[in-house]
Parts: C-alpha cells; structure tokens; sequence
C-alpha cells in the first residue's frame, strides 16, 4: 500500500503507526461498485486536521468528535444527504 500522507500528517501518527495505517489511505470500495459518502469534518479537528483532507461538509469550531460536540450540524448534513439520494 502507498501512502498518500505528507510529511506534516505523519507527525500525527501514534509512536510505531506508520502512513500506511488504513484509515490514512482507505480509498473506499474497489470492486466497481458506487457507494455514496458523506465526510463530515470540523475545522477545529486536530487528531486530523482539515487541510489534509477533503471533506464534503465542514464544521465550524468542530473538533474531532463532532456527533458529540455539533450534534446539530451533523444531523443537518446526513439529512440533506440522504434527501439529495
């Protein structure tokens, strides 16, 4: 597997984690099928910080557990999700 992390996100990996741990490169489902998905980020997100992603929705002041802290936003934009299916 090839990672696709900068050197900047693997100052964020666990000590023995290495760019190549799943989640840093899931790349979702490759046996042709579509799956919709929404990523929802917070800008305040430290443990991944939004400027190495590319979120679908971003959340002002979210932070990592954003169900927890935005539970609002996150049901607002998994409703208009699932509307627009």
């Amino acid at each position: 597997m090839t990672s696709n992390a900068t050197p900047e996100l693997n100052l964020y990996l666990l000590p023995g984690m290495s760019a190549d741990f799943p989640v840093m490169d899931w790349q979702g489902p490759r046996d042709g099928h579509n799956i919709r998905t929404l990523h929802i980020h917070g800008d305040a997100d430290t443990t991944f910080p939004v400027r190495y992603v590319t979120p679908d929705v971003v959340v002002a002041t979210g932070s990592h557990a954003l169900p927890i802290s935005h539970p609002q936003e996150v049901a607002a934009a998994i409703k208009t999700f699932m509307e627009a299916a």
